[in-house]
C-alpha cells in the first residue's frame, strides 16, 4: 500500500515538474523573440542616427 502511494506521489511530482519545465522553456522562447526584435529596432535606430548625423554634417559644411 505504501509503495503505491509513493509511486502516485512521484507521478504527480513528475507531472508538475514537466509542466514547470515547459513553462520555463516557453518563457525563454518568448524572451528570445523579444530580444531579437529589440536588436532589429536598435539596428534600424543606429542606421537612422547615422543618416541624420551625415545630413547635419553636410548642412554645416
Amino acid at each position: 500500500m505504501l509503495l503505491s502511494i509513493i509511486m502516485v506521489g512521484q507521478k504527480v511530482a513528475a507531472a508538475a515538474s514537466d509542466k514547470q519545465a515547459l513553462q520555463t522553456f516557453n518563457d525563454a522562447e518568448a524572451l528570445q523573440e523579444i530580444t531579437d526584435e529589440l536588436h532589429k529596432l536598435l539596428t534600424v535606430n543606429n542606421q537612422l542616427t547615422d543618416e541624420i548625423h551625415t545630413l547635419v554634417a553636410k548642412t554645416k559644411s
